[in-house]
């Protein structure tokens, strides 16, 4: 049993949407798929080899049915290549029509605030704490007040959920 999967994957999505990457993908034709070489060259870097990286990235998210992958094999040199599509999951971190989508929901529930939160989830019950007081000092409400960027950040997501929901919502109410 992988258990290191568990929280690479999301941390792995996580790190795709802070680069842009699944816009970045998004913006080329529907269908498109695109070396990492192609991609890297969409991102501010300074790393000569963040290509590299981003395949070891786009490898695992593709190995996870989260990337689709092409191999071209002895295009240069002998060695194989790969190009990346975006999965049918992507679809819900791009933004759709309205500009939303469920990005800054895995952002807000991978960030260090809520992943200390669930480190600390024991301590409901060994003393009846609350898991997010335990881990930050405050309830997520004092620390929305306090965090301009994690404010924001859960503003997004309320916003995006909720119009997602409303447009289902009114797609299927008679």
């Amino acid at each position: 049993m992988d258990l290191g999967c568990g929280i690479a994957l999301p941390m792995m999505m996580k790190a795709m949407i802070e680069l842009d990457v699944l816009e970045i993908m998004a913006a080329a034709r529907p269908g498109a798929l695109l070396s990492p070489e192609e991609i890297a060259s969409k991102i501010q870097t300074s790393n000569p080899d963040a290509h590299e990286m981003l395949d070891r990235m786009l490898w695992f998210l593709a190995a996870h049915k989260v990337m689709t992958c092409e191999v071209l094999v002895g295009e240069e040199e002998g060695k194989s290549k790969r190009r990346y599509g975006l999965g049918p999951v992507c679809k819900f971190f791009t933004k759709d029509e309205n500009g939303v989508s469920l990005d800054p929901l895995l952002l807000i529930h991978h960030s260090k605030f809520m992943a200390d939160t669930w480190a600390n989830i024991k301590h409901a019950v060994l003393d009846g704490s609350v898991p997010f007081v335990k881990a930050n000092g405050m309830t997520i409400y004092e620390h929305e007040h306090k965090d301009p960027h994690f404010s924001e950040l859960f503003n997004e997501t309320m916003f995006n959920r909720t119009t997602m929901y409303m447009k289902k919502m009114l797609e299927n109410y008679k």
